[in-house]
């Protein structure tokens, strides 16, 4: 923030509004009668209207180019693909952002973040594992697919209880366990172990 800003803050209805304002003219209007309460301030002063950060497990999973998690996508014959040993391989989206998304090509790995123009969406199935892992995606409405300590973490922003059963069909006697639990505000979190899918973290 630079030299004389202050940050005032405003909710109107629910939504909370993040505001700079330059607090010599705040000053000015004070010598001339104060405002009935700060808000007022910001709304007839502040020149900066900022939405504020939301809580983690709120935010949007959405991209630009329309990728979406559990999507079967190619990394392009392009030279930062190249570098990374990915050119025209196949992966799983785990997770997306505006810009990039995060892929994984092989159960053990590499699952690194990709510009979006580094990867295009295909329709044909995954091999092996990534495709039984897209298929829990699925099912379970996963917004992100995380590995931890030798668990599957499928984050959903709400799924029916036939998806449980749903996975437990797919898996079958593999499976280990299976809990769940709220992750972040927004968000339930299903945890599947299963032996012979460690993913890359375990």
């Amino acid at each position: 923030m630079r030299e004389g800003l202050r940050p005032f803050l405003e909710r109107p209805g629910r939504r909370a509004i993040a505001y700079e304002c330059d607090i010599s003219v705040i000053r000015h209007s004070y010598a001339h009668g104060p405002p009935r309460d700060v808000a007022d301030v910001g709304r007839a002063l502040c020149y900066s209207p900022r939405p504020m950060a939301r809580f983690p497990g709120t935010e949007k999973h959405v991209n630009r180019t329309g990728l979406r998690p559990g999507a079967a996508v190619r990394a392009r014959r392009m030279q930062a693909n190249a570098a990374l040993g990915l050119a025209d391989r196949r992966g799983l989206v785990l997770q997306v952002r505006l810009s990039n998304a995060r892929v994984l090509f092989a159960p053990e790995g590499p699952a690194p973040w990709l510009a979006n123009d580094a990867l295009v969406a295909v329709d044909a199935p995954l091999p092996g594992a990534l495709e039984e892992l897209r298929r829990l995606m699925v099912l379970l409405r996963a917004e992100r697919l995380d590995f931890d300590e030798g668990e599957l973490l499928f984050a959903s922003q709400g799924l029916p209880a036939a998806a449980l059963d749903e996975a437990r069909a797919l898996l079958g006697p593999r499976l280990a366990a299976l809990e769940l639990r709220p992750e972040g505000v927004h968000e339930i979190g299903v945890r599947l172990r299963v032996p012979d899918l460690p993913g890359p973290a375990a």
